[in-house]
């Protein structure tokens, strides 16, 4: 037996405004706003128009001599919003109960009773590729107190803090265009229904 599948959504990670680190976690659990870090509220609610939950990767995303930290967004745009596979279901089981309540003799010995069945079947789709679109990055821009330095990277400030903190309001966002890019794209599916029927009648 051969089971289709159409998975939707597969570039809306992408075209929907999703970092590519998106995967990557704050240590309070939060997913990062940028490619190479994040940017968020922290406990105060930003008191001051500065943060301590902030964090970054790479120690060249850093300007001394500016006094400011600069993050990437990149999201990629003419992905197909879905795609098809199929797959053939693995191997399974089924658990089945029957009790007989009586015989009706006067409705040509009709039997009736209870039946129950508890059934389980795992089935699994692949699909994924390699894209053309176009990419797009903006880059944002922070400052920082002159005179402090910020921590060494790769840094991830807590939600909690203290911590160093960055003014919030970026002080310069530019964005560029990367036309025919290469983009690879896999999405998995993996189903393990357990079923339940029940029948009175039989």
């Amino acid at each position: 037996m051969n089971i289709p599948g159409k998975f939707k959504g597969v570039g809306s990670a992408f075209s929907s405004g999703t970092p590519l680190s998106a995967s990557r976690r704050t240590p309070n659990g939060d997913p990062y706003n940028y490619d190479n870090g994040y940017v968020l509220t922290d406990i105060s609610g930003n008191y001051g128009s500065q943060s301590w939950y902030w964090g970054y990767n790479n120690a060249s995303q850093v300007n001394s001599s500016a006094n400011t930290v600069a993050f990437n967004h990149t999201v990629a745009t003419g992905l197909p919003s879905e795609n098809s596979g199929d797959d053939s279901p693995y191997v399974g089981a089924e658990l089945t109960y029957d009790y007989e309540l009586g015989v009706k003799e006067d409705w040509h010995h009709l039997r009736y009773g209870l039946e129950g069945a508890v059934n389980f079947l795992p089935v699994e789709f692949n699909s994924g590729g390699r894209y053309n679109a176009t990419l797009s990055q903006r880059t944002d821009t922070y400052s920082y107190t002159p005179g402090t330095t910020p921590p060494t990277a790769p840094y991830q400030g807590s939600y909690g803090g203290p911590g160093f903190v960055i003014n919030v309001s970026p002080v310069n966002s530019t964005t560029a265009l990367v036309p025919g890019a290469d983009v690879s794209r896999a999405t998995a599916f993996r189903c393990e229904p357990l079923g339940f029927s029940s029948r009175t009648l039989r």
